[in-house]
């Protein structure tokens, strides 16, 4: 995106880990999700839910208490 001159922000990185997450790809998520250093509400809010989603609900509460901390 930042190629072809559209900004990025933390929408849109939120969209994309809802989509991966959303097609089961939960683990290129947490690397997207890792890769980017977004620490916005909506960026985490939507790595827990893909996680809790995914049945992985200790993952799920540790990055909840993360962002709570």
């Amino acid at each position: 995106m930042d190629s072809q001159g559209v900004k990025s922000n933390s929408t849109t990185h939120k969209i994309i880990i809802e989509g991966l997450c959303s097609e089961g790809k939960v683990e290129e998520a947490e690397g997207y999700f890792n890769y980017m250093k977004d620490e916005s509400v909506e960026i985490y809010t939507a790595m827990v839910n893909g996680y809790f989603e995914a049945d992985l609900v200790e993952k799920s509460y540790e990055l909840f208490y993360e962002l709570s901390n």
